[in-house]
C-alpha cells in the first residue's frame, strides 16, 4: 500500500512556488525574497525526487539505515539547504541586476563553523550508532522493518529497545535549538533581501551569525552526541515492552487501514487479520517471558484470550468457506470487539510483569 504520510507536501511545494513567482513578478520589496523562495523549493523538490528514485519515498533523504527518520539528517538538511540557498540567491540577485563580481558574496567564518557543527553531527551520529551495535547485544538497537515504517517522531525517541518509546531529552534540546536558530537566521535573511530590493544594491555578504548563538548550538550538538554514545543498561522488561509496544503500534496501524472509508471489504478483512496476528505475536512474547520468571498468565487474561481465539476461528472459518463474502457490519463489530479485548489483555499482562 502506498505511503501517504508525506502527501501534504504535494500541494505545499507548488503553492510555495506560485507565491514565490508572484513575489518576483510583482517587482515589490519582496523580489529578492521571492527568488530565495524559488531556490528553497527547488532544492526541496530535487531532494524529494532523488529520494523517491532511490527509496520510493519522497522523505527518503531523512531516513537512515535503521529505517528511521534521523535527527542528524534533519538538522543537516536544514542548515545545508538554508545556507546554500542563501548564497545562490545572493549570487542570482547580483547577476540579474548586473552588479560587478556577482559571485563575490562574503560568508562569515561563524557560518562555516555552524556548517561544520551540523556536518560533524551528521557524520558522527552513524559512527556512534555503529559502535553501539558492535559493543552491545544486537537486539538492544531498535530498528524498523522498512523505510515506510519511519515516522517524524523518530527524531525525538531513544535509539535502543529499552528507550525507544521514551523521549530522548538530548535530542529534544538539539532539535529545538536547531529550529529556533534556523528561524532566527531566516528572519535575518529576509530582512537582508528586503533591504537589497528596496535600495537596489548588491548583496556583498550573507547575514552574520552571532558568536554566542554558534557556541550555544555547539554545546547543544556536543550534548546530543555524548548522550547518543552512552550505552543504556540492558533491561529485559524494557526490551520486552519495546517489542510488545512495537507490535501493538503495528496492530493499531492495521486497524486504521482497515477502517478507512475508501477501503474495500476484502482488504479491510485482511488488515483486521494482520492486526489480530500482531496482537497474537505480542501475547506469545508475554507468555514466554512470564514462563521464564515463573509467573502464570492471570485467569482474566486467559479468558479474554480464549474468547478472542473463538471469535477469530469463527470469522476465519466463514471466510474460508466463502472467500467472496463481504465484510459485514456484524463482522466488523466482532473484529472491533476482539481488538478492544486484546487491548485490555495487553494491559493486564503488562501489570503482571512487575
Amino acid at each position: 500500500m502506498a505511503d501517504n504520510r508525506y502527501s501534504f507536501l504535494i500541494p505545499i511545494i507548488p503553492l510555495g512556488l506560485i507565491i514565490a513567482l508572484l513575489a518576483v513578478e510583482s517587482g515589490s520589496t519582496w523580489l529578492a525574497v521571492g527568488i530565495w523562495l524559488i531556490v528553497v523549493f527547488a532544492f526541496l523538490l530535487l531532494a524529494m525526487l532523488f529520494s523517491w528514485r532511490v527509496t520510493t519515498l519522497p522523505s527518503g533523504f531523512l531516513i537512515d539505515e535503521r529505517n528511521k527518520v534521523s535527527l542528524a539528517r534533519v538538522q543537516a538538511s536544514i542548515w545545508v539547504g538554508l545556507l546554500l540557498s542563501a548564497y545562490i540567491t545572493a549570487t542570482l540577485w547580483n547577476a540579474v541586476n548586473q552588479f560587478a563580481n556577482p559571485l563575490d558574496v562574503g560568508v562569515d567564518s561563524y557560518l562555516w563553523i555552524l556548517l561544520g557543527i551540523s556536518l560533524t553531527a551528521l557524520i558522527a551520529s552513524p559512527f556512534i550508532k555503529g559502535n553501539k551495535e558492535w559493543t552491545r547485544r544486537s537486539d538492544q538497537i531498535h530498528t524498523l522493518d522498512t523505510p515506510k515504517d519511519a515516522k517524524f517522531s523518530d527524531i525525538l525517541r531513544g535509539e535502543e529497545e529499552g528507550n525507544f518509546y521514551t523521549l530522548d531529552i538530548a535530542k529534544v534540546q538539539f532539535f529545538f535549538f536547531t529550529i529556533i536558530l534556523a528561524f532566527a537566521y531566516t528572519v535575518e535573511l529576509i530582512q537582508s533581501y528586503t533591504l537589497a530590493t528596496v535600495n537596489a544594491v548588491k548583496i556583498n555578504q550573507l547575514p552574520v551569525f552571532d558568536s554566542d548563538m554558534i557556541l550555544l548550538l555547539g554545546i547543544s550538538a556536543t550534548a546530543y552526541l555524548i548522550s547518543k554514545g552512552i550505552p543504556r543498561p540492558a533491561n529485559d522488561n524494557a526490551t520486552l515492552l519495546a517489542k510488545v509496544n512495537g507490535l501493538i503500534s503495528r496492530a493499531n496501524n492495521y486497524v486504521k487501514l482497515a477502517e478507512k472509508k475508501e477501503q474495500d471489504p476484502q482488504t479491510a478483512y485482511e488488515r483486521y487479520i494482520d492486526a489480530i496476528e500482531s496482537y497474537d505475536d505480542a501475547f506469545v512474547l508475554f507468555s514466554d517471558y512470564l514462563a521464564q520468571i515463573s509467573k502464570e498468565i492471570p485467569a482474566k487474561a486467559s479468558e479474554l484470550k480464549e474468547s478472542i481465539d473463538k471469535d477469530k476461528q469463527e470469522i476465519t472459518g466463514q471466510y474460508e468457506a466463502d472467500p467472496t463474502a463481504t465484510l459485514t457490519t456484524h463482522t466488523m463489530a466482532i473484529f472491533r470487539g476482539m481488538i478492544e479485548r486484546y487491548r485490555n489483555l495487553m494491559y493486564d499482562l503488562k501489570k503482571q510483569m512487575y
